[in-house]
């Protein structure tokens, strides 16, 4: 039923069809609502896109559901598919049935393919899918971002995933060794860091300010200058304040910012 756009020709998308269904199915599951998917992109790199239509997916959901995925692979959960001569008659038959109606209506399919994961998920799409999800061998979301009113998540499978995921694993051991930081500890550090440095620019745009408005102006005639020479303070700031003062055209500001 998705609005699949394949970049790669042939079986190579049939093993990233198939994971993304199970990984809806879990989402689905754990949100505890339908969802629709707008489309699914297939990149050359093996790199893949769904693009979910929900008001909030959060990145604790997403992980919870990639963990559910690798789950049923492991167990070699079926995949099966079944013939129906019209969406209502699947519907009917199958009330769960995951479908894009908009899509298949505007198609007019002569038949409705629909694809049945193992006590997981059912959906209707007509793409070509594995007959077992062990194929996927492993299943790997790489990002997940909002994109107006629908998310878009990154995610990879089978050779592709073990890749990446040593490629992540590599970089949070290198995120770790700058942190000074571990494993286990290197998410509290990075907020801890990330809290103090909101404090710390808080703490320097009221120094900026401060430091900004002591400029003392120089009237010549009808023309006043403000000007002034400053070390590390906000550019924020520093622009603000400049636009503020540059409403009156007979005012001339020059500042210099040494960083």
């Amino acid at each position: 039923s998705e609005d699949y756009t394949p970049i790669v020709s042939g079986n190579d998308n049939r093993l990233a069809h198939t994971a993304e269904h199970a990984f809806i199915g879990s989402l689905q599951k754990l949100l505890g609502q339908t969802l629709k998917v707008r489309k699914v992109e297939h990149k050359g790199s093996g790199y893949n896109t769904a693009f979910i239509l929900i008001p909030k997916l959060d990145l604790d959901t997403v992980i919870k559901a990639e963990a559910e995925v690798n789950s049923l692979i492991a167990k070699g959960r079926r995949v099966t598919a079944r013939i129906f001569s019209s969406l209502e008659e699947a519907k009917h038959e199958i009330p769960e049935l995951r479908a894009n109606e908009e899509r298949i209506t505007a198609a007019a399919p002569s038949e409705v393919k629909v694809v049945e994961i193992e006590n997981h998920d059912v959906a209707a799409c007509a793409m070509e899918h594995a007959s077992n999800l062990q194929e996927c061998d492993f299943f790997l979301v790489t990002r997940l971002s909002k994109n107006g009113s629908e998310y878009e998540v990154n995610f990879v499978v089978g050779r592709q995933a073990k890749d990446t995921a040593v490629a992540l694993s590599s970089k949070l051991l290198r995120v770790c060794h700058e942190l000074r930081a571990n494993i286990n500890t290197v998410e509290n550090t990075a907020q801890k860091l990330r809290s103090e440095n909101e404090i710390n620019m808080r703490k320097l745009k009221a120094l900026s300010r401060e430091k900004l408005s002591s400029i003392q102006p120089i009237r010549s005639g009808s023309i006043t200058l403000l000007k002034g020479i400053f070390e590390n303070l906000s550019d924020d700031q520093i622009q603000e304040f400049a636009g503020e003062i540059i409403i009156n055209p007979s005012t001339i500001v020059l500042l210099a910012n040494i960083s």
